[in-house]
């Protein structure tokens, strides 16, 4: 069974890939610029979910206090 977005085949090989431009900075710096932000971006972004882990774990125990009658 297949479950989810599983593509077996694209096409032949390269066939669909010939014509796609792939743009690479020249300049190694650059390149290594554009790979850090996009490792911090990502380290931010889970920040981000653990923060709201937090602050939805927060807000159902007030809600359940809420609901037990707990000032």
């Amino acid at each position: 069974m297949i479950y989810g977005g599983v593509v077996d085949e694209i096409g032949e090989a390269g066939e669909l890939f010939n014509d796609i431009l792939i743009l690479k900075p020249k300049n190694k710096d650059i390149e290594n610029r554009i790979g850090n932000f996009t490792f911090e971006a990502y380290d931010k972004r889970d920040k981000a979910n653990q923060i709201e882990d937090e602050a939805i774990k927060l807000l159902e125990r007030r809600l359940t206090e809420i609901a037990e009658g707990k000032p």
